[in-house]
């Protein structure tokens, strides 16, 4: 019987396999916000380098994001001699939702789940708004691979209580700390549940655990401090999570449970299981703290301290994280486990399939459909295959402005000459930017000269500290202004090589 299971679970993999190399194959992975800062560091890694990248015409090291995703992909690359950092992260990407399916089956099992409701949670998974990110050059799915091995040997040493189990534990924290900062959110919680949950030995368990973690924390650490100015280039300050967090925190999570047009039915699912669970069957507390119900007490624990230290990071640290499907994915793997378990152990049989066929029914039919439609639609590519922009970017020959320096990244192999708009107010604490409209003025300079270019995507989504089009407008007045109108780009130069793409004209 359970040989039959890991043939079906091979086979589950290799359908997921398929579905992912037919879908990349017509469409490469998604170069989005960071991934250019990933793929010019895992460049320069396989050139012997070092960890640095172009920022704004300066080649500097960076330390701003962690290591380990951009040493993955150049490893890759030197092992194999793949020549593009998108096509070997394609492969990591592969790699890393297949192991993440496994561990997922594997602790599920270990907590003794349906094997049918196990395969259930495996198809939400793969039809979910968190499979989108493994069509990303970013490193979450990375970080969601480890974290599911982290799951298992968590269950397994509450389960077993194994001191290998916690050696194991404490490397892949180690790992997850390198592939996101977002991890010190699990770490030091993961550390007092171990720390409250040994019988004996408790600071022995405690630190052998925390010391390939902490090795490694403070290894990069001292890095980055030679390197950097406060907490990881973030410099402390006050701004709290503002309604828009709160807004984003509230679709993520509807959409998490209910894709497409089902979140209509959210709210009469959230009203279903309160009531079975509440009225139908009590819970006692006692009884969650108690034997196996310890399980979903600790990954609770651990997935309410991850929110927190976010939401912690948001306030001190950089107010424009946001809550989305990007941050929220370690919460929505906690939450996965959680809910198959509250399923199989708290709910009546009889309730429990009405559940499961509304949860698959939902990402059968509009999980599925919105996740391929946000696949092949997304907007980077109405850019990047528009043939004005690339043959603008390629013959130039000048500095080039932009509020979206990962749309043009794909287009040139030259970042030298890329640079951000400057921005109204600081991007992390939100502070008033002083020197903003004598940067523009600056820029408007040398356009005049025939020294920069300025490129503007009008139809990207604005946020509060960018640059507005009004105001770009209002300071490059007088300047020659052309519009790409497939995609609504907005170019700014006194050189621009194509004259059958000049659709507009001089502003008045």
């Amino acid at each position: 019987m359970k040989r039959r299971y890991t043939y079906v679970l091979i086979l589950f993999l290799l359908l997921t396999a398929v579905r992912f190399i037919r879908v990349t194959s017509e469409i490469p992975l998604l170069i989005y916000g960071d991934s250019t800062i990933y793929m010019e560091l895992a460049g320069s890694l396989v050139k012997g380098e070092g960890y640095r990248v172009w920022l704004n015409g300066l080649r500097i090291p960076y330390f701003f994001f962690p290591p380990q995703y951009p040493v993955v992909i150049a490893g890759i690359q030197w092992l194999t001699g793949i020549s593009s950092p998108v096509e070997a992260a394609r492969w990591i990407s592969l790699f890393s939702l297949l192991v993440t399916l496994v561990f997922i089956y594997k602790t599920l099992e270990l907590i003794e789940i349906n094997k049918l409701i196990i395969f259930i949670f495996l198809f939400l998974y793969v039809n979910s708004w968190i499979y989108p990110l493994y069509y990303i050059v970013l490193s979450e799915h990375l970080f969601l691979m480890f974290l599911s091995i982290q799951l298992y040997f968590l269950t397994h040493w509450i389960k077993y209580r194994r001191r290998r189990d916690l050696l194991i534990m404490g490397v892949l924290s180690a790992f997850l700390f390198l592939t996101r900062y977002a991890a010190l959110g699990i770490m030091a919680p993961l550390a007092l549940v171990i720390f409250l949950l040994s019988r004996k030995n408790r600071w022995r368990n405690t630190l052998i655990y925390l010391a390939p973690a902490v090795l490694a924390m403070v290894v990069w650490h001292g890095l980055a401090s030679v390197h950097t100015d406060g907490f990881y280039g973030r410099r402390p300050g006050w701004h709290p999570p503002g309604t828009e967090h709160l807004r984003s925190l509230f679709i993520t999570a509807v959409n998490w449970f209910t894709p497409g047009l089902t979140r209509l039915l959210f709210i009469p699912l959230v009203v279903l299981l309160l009531y079975i669970f509440i009225f139908r069957r009590r819970i006692s507390l006692r009884r969650l703290i108690e034997g196996g119900t310890l399980y979903p007490v600790v990954l609770g624990f651990l997935a309410f301290s991850y929110l927190l230290f976010i939401l912690l990071t948001i306030t001190f640290f950089d107010y424009t994280t946001p809550l989305d499907n990007r941050m929220l994915a370690p919460f929505y793997m906690f939450g996965m486990v959680i809910f198959a378990w509250l399923i199989r152990y708290g709910m009546p049989y009889k309730w429990q399939w009405p559940v499961l066929a509304i949860l698959l029914l939902s990402h059968a039919v509009y999980g599925y459909r919105d996740t391929s439609q946000r696949l092949r639609h997304q907007l980077v590519w109405r850019h990047i295959t528009s043939p004005g922009l690339k043959e603008f970017v390629r013959h130039s020959g000048t500095k080039i402005y932009s509020n979206a320096k990962d749309i043009i990244h794909p287009v040139t192999s030259d970042y030298r000459y890329l640079y951000d708009l400057p921005c109204r107010y600081d991007r992390m604490s939100l502070e008033p930017s002083p020197e903003y409209r004598s940067r523009l003025a600056e820029i408007r300079r040398e356009i005049e000269r025939g020294e920069a270019s300025v490129i503007f995507f009008d139809d990207l989504s604005q946020r509060d500290f960018e640059v507005p089009k009004s105001e770009l407008l209002e300071i490059f007045q007088g300047l020659p202004m052309y519009e790409i109108p497939e995609n609504r780009t907005i170019i700014f130069s006194r050189i621009y090589p194509l004259a059958n793409h000049e659709t507009g004209a001089k502003i008045p």
